[in-house]
């Protein structure tokens, strides 16, 4: 079967659920199915929404199905990579991955599964890490369920492409924000300027104004005033009328879902 004409299932996982939507092909339309999974926290978070992961695959029972897995920033560090777009070498290209890294989270960044963004030409690159046993946990799910993994990645990749269009106007700033945090970045063009994670400490509407003027201060960008702003799991804060900010908004959700109960101890429902 052409891979075109393959189900897709799209799953955002993150530390207290993980969604699925089940994309149908075929020559009839159907609309998408999709259910939300709460992650079990009996042990470590990861472990909880590998166990989510695999509990929703087995609910929508959709075998040979093409999945992309997105995974929330709480799951994920990030870190930009001086001159890592002209990197060809694979070992080259961890190797400098790893570097950007630890300096983010430390030492343990050895141990972490690491991948730097493969988009060639000049300027930094993105590197993001994750647990290795998060990393090898999902693709067991993915196995385990007989679907096809087509990704495995950051909830900053799905925002770049969903957001490509606005981002090729010029110079802004890109905001992909969840519940608890936002990753805030500076970019001309698609060309990362700046990049960091922010723990979100009050509503996103009155954290991020501030973030963003201290942001433009210490990057030397008080002039940048336009802002792309994506969200997931958060309704897009209303921007102030009036003001000089040319915003674009972009929601990253999937389609409405039902309510699924926690995977259960005895195998699934």
């Amino acid at each position: 079967m052409s891979p075109s004409w393959r189900d897709r299932i799209e799953a955002q996982v993150g530390p207290e659920s993980v969604r699925l939507t089940h994309r149908p092909r075929g020559w009839r339309p159907q609309a998408p199915r999709g259910i939300d999974v709460p992650c079990v926290a009996e042990g470590p978070r990861p472990a909880a929404a590998v166990a989510a992961l695999a509990d929703g695959l087995a609910r929508l029972g959709v075998p040979r199905a093409a999945v992309s897995v997105c995974l929330s920033h709480r799951f994920v560090r990030l870190a930009l990579v001086p001159g890592g777009r002209e990197l060809r070498d694979e070992a080259e290209r961890e190797a400098a991955a790893r570097h950007g890294l630890r300096k983010v989270v430390g030492d343990e960044a050895q141990q972490w599964r690491v991948v730097l963004d493969g988009e060639a030409g000049r300027g930094a690159a993105v590197a993001a890490g994750i647990e290795p046993g998060l990393f090898d946990g999902l693709a067991s799910a993915l196995s385990q369920a007989q679907v096809r993994g087509a990704a495995i990645e950051p909830l900053l990749s799905v925002a770049v492409r969903r957001c490509r269009a606005a981002l090729a106007a010029g110079p802004a700033w890109l905001a992909v924000a969840e519940p608890g945090q936002v990753v805030l970045a500076a970019l001309d063009r698609g060309d990362w300027q700046r990049l960091r994670t922010h723990r979100l400490r009050a509503p996103l509407a009155q954290e991020l104004p501030g973030l963003l003027a201290q942001a433009g201060l210490v990057e030397g960008l008080p002039e940048l005033r336009r802002l792309v702003l994506a969200t997931q799991g958060l309704p897009a804060p209303a921007w102030p009328e009036g003001g000089d900010w040319d915003v674009v908004t972009v929601r990253l959700d999937a389609d409405p879902v039902e309510a699924a109960p926690p995977p259960s101890r005895g195998g699934h429902a």
